[in-house]
């Protein structure tokens, strides 16, 4: 085997040593040894599963279980383990403390190393703060997202709450037919033309937290991907400017 080649006997994925999973890995790492800390305080550990997830654009649980099915790196830090959407979610929800100080530990690790971006987010220290607080912050922003990303699913998945009495198709009929007989529609004073779209909507200012993100592409990996702009639409759903 290539010096430069790593391969794990329980996943079978073979990385390159610089793969961003083993990055990841290993800022880690040297953050629990630092603190004195041979391993967490909650097995298993998800750190590296969820920071590794998260800066590949994988933001919602379900996300992360489907990267899982064909990404390398993301079966060579789950160990060959598989991991349910409601495991990761309770993982998450419990370590959130934790999982802001010692991920924000692990991206100000990559930054004082001279790294300048892991995946698709940029190391950039905030203004007026140093580098570990905006490192924390930018844990925070990725929490934060990872979150709005899942309660987002579950709007989506979610069946539409329709009153009994609008539950059939005869009786929507009927009750539908009295509503628009009772609405007044006011013409338009001129019609788009069939080619004319709505434009997007004008920047408005994030949250000094997730400021180093905005130029990121953490949008949900299942909807959008390289070449995607900024116009796109799941890009406004997890950010709306």
């Amino acid at each position: 085997m290539d010096d430069a080649t790593l391969l794990d006997a329980s996943s079978g994925a073979e990385l390159t040593e610089d793969h961003l999973a083993l990055v990841i890995e290993d800022a880690l790492a040297a953050v629990d040894a630092a603190s004195g800390q041979s391993q967490p305080a909650e097995p298993p550990d998800l750190r590296a599963v969820l920071l590794y997830s998260w800066t590949c654009g994988a933001l919602s649980t379900q996300d992360v279980l489907d990267f899982a099915a064909s990404d390398p790196g993301l079966q060579y830090l789950l160990r060959g383990s598989s991991v349910s959407a409601g495991t990761l979610r309770a993982y998450r929800e419990r370590n959130r403390d934790g999982l802001q100080s010692a991920l924000g530990a692990a991206l100000e690790v990559c930054r004082a190393a001279g790294l300048s971006q892991l995946g698709g987010v940029r190391l950039v220290a905030s203004p007026g703060k140093d580098g570990p607080d905006s490192m924390v912050d930018l844990a925070t922003a990725l929490l934060l997202q990872s979150t709005t990303a899942d309660q987002v699913a579950d709007a989506i998945n979610s069946p539409v709450p329709i009153p009994d009495e609008l539950r059939s198709r005869g009786a929507r009929a009927g009750a539908f037919r009295d509503a628009a007989g009772g609405i007044h529609l006011a013409k338009p004073s001129q019609a788009l033309p069939p080619a004319v779209l709505p434009q997007a909507p004008e920047a408005i200012p994030l949250p000094a937290a997730v400021e180093p993100l905005v130029s990121s592409r953490l949008w949900r990996a299942r909807d959008c991907r390289e070449g995607c702009s900024p116009g796109c639409s799941a890009f406004w759903l997890l950010w709306p400017y």
